[in-house]
């Protein structure tokens, strides 16, 4: 087992926001958690990275229970989370966001350029402009100057909240698929997205959040021809 939340609950003060979510990614697996705004999706990755305390539950990484670590320690276990809003710093060049990224690894250069080699094949355009800054790029772009910037970890599970945002729909088709690539080079990811449509055409798996609870769970598949989900979040 990669990823296993067991009936998480977390509460901001006194307002409670997750209530009893569990889920699970199994290794090499492609999850989805699809969810309106306000289901409780970013306060359950920031969880699991451990940006927030849970006030019950637990969660376990590749079988180590991770409630109570550090950040930092989650993120040297081979956890990658990719924040929604793309984070990156405006001055920076391609290259420099991507070598920050690779901080986990910076005592073995081998394995440095092996990972930015296989970035730069997989986003040609970040090569073909490494040099310049980040603030220069669409905004499709730069979502994925901060996907390759998490790939330098090379991440044994990589967490991406709300990837599409904002981002036009060619776009957005061009980013599931490298994400669908990437899983059948063996990644397991956890997808958290708005976009159903999208997130469960690629997945294997899919959870559906509302208000802070697991509501409905299967394949991708069952998921995308489910009447409820279609109301719900395809607007069919």
């Amino acid at each position: 087992m990669m990823l296993k939340v067991n009936d998480l609950s977390v509460s901001y003060g006194e307002v409670p926001v997750l209530h009893g979510v569990s889920l699970e990614v199994h290794e090499g697996e492609l999850v989805v958690v699809i969810g309106s705004n306000g289901a409780g999706k970013s306060t359950l990755v920031r969880s699991i990275i451990g940006l927030v305390k849970p006030t019950a539950g637990e969660i376990l990484f590749m079988g180590e229970h991770m409630e109570h670590m550090k950040s930092q320690d989650i993120v040297k276990k081979g956890l990658c989370l990719i924040l929604e809003g793309r984070q990156l710093f405006a001055e920076m060049t391609v290259e420099e966001h991507l070598l920050m990224g690779a901080y986990t690894h910076r005592k073995n250069k081998n394995e440095v350029e092996k990972n930015l080699r296989r970035v730069y094949n997989l986003f040609p355009v970040l090569e073909e402009n490494k040099n310049r800054i980040a603030s220069s790029f669409s905004g499709g772009e730069q979502q994925m100057i901060t996907l390759g910037r998490g790939l330098m970890l090379d991440p044994k599970l990589l967490i991406i909240d709300e990837m599409s945002l904002g981002l036009a729909p060619k776009v957005i088709s061009t980013l599931f698929a490298l994400i669908k690539q990437l899983n059948h080079e063996h990644m397991s990811i956890l997808l958290i997205e708005q976009n159903a449509q999208q997130a469960l055409k690629i997945a294997d798996r899919g959870y559906v959040l509302e208000n802070g609870r697991i509501t409905m769970t299967g394949k991708g598949a069952e998921l995308l021809n489910n009447e409820e989900v279609k109301t719900a979040y395809l607007g069919l």
